[in-house]
């Protein structure tokens, strides 16, 4: 669909003017210089100011439906104004050999694109769709390569793109998550994603953008840092804020299987087999 809307750029705000003076009857005012209006025989018609035969500053209005209007130069093709296809498409602005070089084109379906364009594609500025605005910098089939896609639900995807989709950078949702790093088919892969209630999740995500290892920076001061599985703890350290720590397995949340708690000055309190958080056996010291 882009490939579509990046040709169409180059064509449909091209409406090609040639360099040579038009010949056709002058039906009002003066067409040599001066106002006038002169229709050719193909019916195309310029209506303007002229000056030595060539228009200078008007409108030019083609048989299939093409018109464009506003400042010509010396070998009339349009330098600034606006162009309308017999399609529709809108272009504004100003005009490189008769191509939009600044300023924005508005197609039919309602697609936007506004900003700086090379030989009628853009390159740096913004697309309107339906959803959604890209705005930054644009590669040759005008797919955002750098900043930022917001949605109308309120989410923003920021950062780095291949092929219109985000690979290093930052998504923040509407509820206020963010999500920050290296993204592999915009899912968070490498990096750390922050909820809306503060709490921080850092590290390797799988494809489901859960934590496989890592750490999390619980609201309440306390960290746990090691591996998971699902997205939970599973083996690891849990480090309180009071100083102690908890080092072995987890589930569900809590201390499960093996593992050793040690107070604030790194004595072992206890060793064994945890359930629930509960210790249930201990290990011969």
């Amino acid at each position: 669909m882009k490939r579509i809307i990046t040709m169409l750029l180059l064509y449909l705000c091209w409406i090609h003017v040639f360099g040579q003076k038009p010949q056709g009857n002058c039906e009002s005012g003066n067409c040599e210089n001066g106002e006038g209006l002169l229709v050719c025989a193909d019916s195309t018609r310029y209506e303007g100011l002229f000056g030595n035969g060539l228009l200078v500053h008007g409108a030019i209005y083609r048989p299939n439906g093409d018109f464009c209007e506003g400042d010509f130069d010396g070998k009339m093709v349009l330098v600034k104004g606006r162009s309308v296809s017999m399609s529709g498409a809108e272009c504004v602005g100003v005009f490189t050999d008769g191509v939009l070089a600044e300023g924005s084109m508005t197609l039919v379906s309602g697609l936007v694109f506004t900003g700086s364009f090379v030989g009628g594609k853009l390159r740096v500025g913004s697309i309107r769709f339906p959803a959604c605005v890209h705005e930054g910098n644009f590669d040759e089939n005008s797919k955002l390569v750098k900043g930022k896609i917001t949605y109308r639900t309120g989410t923003v995807y920021e950062g780095d793109f291949e092929a219109g989709v985000l690979v290093k950078g930052k998504f923040t949702y509407a509820d206020g998550q963010i999500q920050e790093g290296v993204f592999v088919d915009n899912k968070l892969r490498n990096g750390i994603i922050t909820l809306p209630n503060g709490e921080i999740q850092q590290g390797v995500f799988d494809e489901n953008a859960e934590l496989v290892k890592g750490k999390i920076l619980f609201t309440t001061g306390n960290v746990f840092e090691g591996e998971f599985k699902n997205g939970q703890m599973f083996f690891g350290t849990f480090f309180f804020k009071s100083g102690q720590r908890h080092e072995g397995y987890f589930a569900d949340g809590k201390a499960n299987g093996e593992g050793t708690k040690f107070d604030e000055k790194n004595n072992i309190v206890q060793k064994g087999t945890y359930y629930n958080n509960e210790f249930v056996v201990s290990v011969a010291k």
